[in-house]
C-alpha cells in the first residue's frame, strides 16, 4: 500500500500530501523528498495532509520546506488557510478509498461523520 498520495492545486502553489500511512512522518520525509526532488530540485516546499492521524485538529496540516534531503523545516498551517477546493478533492479521495478512513486512527464517530457527509 502506498504511504501517501499527491495533489496539486494552482490556489495552494505547492502540493499537498495526503499520508494514507499511520507511520511516524518523518520516516516518509525521505521517500516524498526523493520522488518529487527528480522534477523540483533541492529546494522545494509540500503541505502535508495528517488527517487520518490527527483527524480535524489544529495540527493537520503541516509546511515542509525541503533545504535538502536531510535538512527540512516543518510548520503547523491552520486549516483555513487550505483552499476548500483542495480538503473536497481530499474527501473525494477518501470516500472512494474509504480502506483508509477504516484503517486509520479516528475515532468511529470520525469516521462515521466523513462517510456521511
Amino acid at each position: 500500500m502506498k504511504e501517501y498520495e499527491m495533489f496539486s492545486f494552482e490556489e495552494e502553489n505547492r502540493d499537498i500530501i495526503f499520508l494514507t500511512s499511520l507511520e511516524d512522518p518523518y520516516f516518509i520525509f525521505d521517500s516524498i523528498y526523493e520522488e518529487l526532488a527528480i522534477t523540483k530540485g533541492t529546494h522545494f516546499s509540500i503541505t502535508v495532509d495528517l488527517f487520518l492521524r490527527n483527524g480535524f485538529s489544529f495540527n493537520r496540516f503541516a509546511f515542509i520546506e525541503f533545504f535538502s534531503k536531510d535538512d527540512y523545516r516543518t510548520k503547523i498551517i491552520n486549516t483555513r488557510d487550505i483552499s476548500e477546493k483542495a480538503k473536497s478533492c481530499i474527501k473525494r479521495f477518501l470516500m472512494e478509498n474509504d480502506n483508509y478512513l477504516i484503517d486509520s486512527a479516528l475515532s468511529k464517530r470520525t469516521i462515521e461523520f466523513v462517510m456521511s457527509a
